[in-house]
């Protein structure tokens, strides 16, 4: 019989090769002097609110308005939310910009209140913020600082953030209405909530989303 001989072969690695490049090291660059502007913003307070109206059509007037954070670097560039909101989360600050958002949100509401201006005030909560264990204890704290009537306070979560712990968002929900706050949902209709859900959640506001009716007119006809 013959024999046979077996070559064998060295496995080979998976090499993958990377070249370098300016635009990644800019990138980069770029992330990183964000994140220390962002730093130095929440630290010295360079962030300011301005206000949405928002209007009931059949009596036409400004019922309430709803506070949305605007910064505008030390260099004169105003830079979009969508640009410097996510890295805050990223790094961690957005808890402690949040609690500064809704006392600024307040004491402004107290301050028209008292030039006669009876307006709503709505102010939004993040993801990182809505599941801080002493949530309800700031809250009630800052009601307590600015003098603001709880009913005249609006806190409003997406439908993203509701549906991510249900039975947890239900808790929290009904102890802030407990307290007399207004609850609203927004951006509904594009997750996974339920009618149950729907049901269940103490809400005030439904904000159905943009996708569900910027067509509105086109299917009436």
């Amino acid at each position: 019989m013959a024999n046979r001989t077996q070559r064998l072969q060295k496995p080979t690695a998976n090499i993958t090769l990377g070249f370098y490049s300016n635009a990644k090291d800019d990138g980069l660059q770029s992330r990183l002097k964000l994140e220390a502007d962002l730093r130095v913003a929440v630290e010295k307070k360079q962030f300011y609110l301005v206000y949405q109206p928002q209007v009931d059509l059949s009596a036409d007037k400004i019922i309430g308005v709803e506070a949305l954070l605007r910064w505008r670097h030390p260099q004169g560039e105003s830079v979009p939310p969508f640009r410097f909101i996510p890295v805050l989360e990223e790094i961690g600050l957005i808890n402690e910009l949040g609690d500064w958002i809704l006392e600024e949100a307040c004491r402004q509401q107290v301050q028209w209140q008292a030039e006669g201006f009876m307006l709503r005030m709505g102010v939004n909560l993040s993801p990182a913020q809505f599941d801080q264990a002493d949530l309800i204890t700031k809250i009630e704290a800052i009601i307590q600082k600015t003098g603001i009537h709880a009913q005249s306070l609006e806190l409003e979560i997406t439908e993203s953030l509701a549906m991510h712990n249900p039975e947890a968002t239900i808790e929290t929900l009904q102890k802030l209405r407990q307290m007399g706050c207004k609850i609203a949902i927004d951006d509904f209709g594009i997750g996974f909530s339920s009618l149950e859900y729907l049901l269940r959640f103490p809400l005030t506001t439904l904000k159905i989303d943009r996708a569900f009716v910027k067509d509105i007119t086109r299917w009436t006809k």
